[in-house]
């Protein structure tokens, strides 16, 4: 199973998003020269971002490293909501894995540590593009 670790779920546009990707495999057998490859997704299921890493055998355990993802975040559409989706082909099985993520739009209005601090405060309030469309997140 692919596994993505990055720092935040929440990001403005004066960002660069960053994950270092890798999987987790505990079938019966290591698998041999699996490619893999990563997208970021937009709502309406637009490709706006992708990649891929060059096939290798994945031995059984966890942690064995796929590779890295960075996205500068100025290039892409804000206020949204964004998803990471990795992908691991093994002869006719993928497996695949995927993590939400949102931009917040950061212009000459608004200062982007105050975008990331008031979300933090209000991390039970919902989804943070919605909140900055209702006006909730201000400079």
């Amino acid at each position: 199973m692919p596994l993505a670790r990055f720092k935040d779920r929440v990001y403005t546009t004066a960002n660069t998003f960053a994950a270092d990707v890798e999987v987790a495999h505990f079938g019966s057998a290591p698998l041999a020269n699996a490619p893999s490859r990563w997208s970021i997704v937009g709502a309406a299921g637009k490709v706006v971002a992708s990649g891929s890493w060059d096939a290798r055998a994945i031995p059984r355990g966890k942690g064995t490293p796929l590779g890295k993802v960075s996205v500068d975040l100025a290039k892409l559409p804000a206020p949204a909501q964004y998803k990471l989706v990795v992908e691991l082909q093994s002869g006719a099985t993928t497996f695949k894995n995927d993590w939400n993520f949102w931009l917040l739009s950061c212009d000459g209005r608004v200062r982007c540590s105050r975008i990331r601090s008031q979300y933090e405060f209000m991390a039970g309030s919902g989804d943070p593009a919605r909140l900055w469309r209702q006006g909730a997140l201000h400079a």
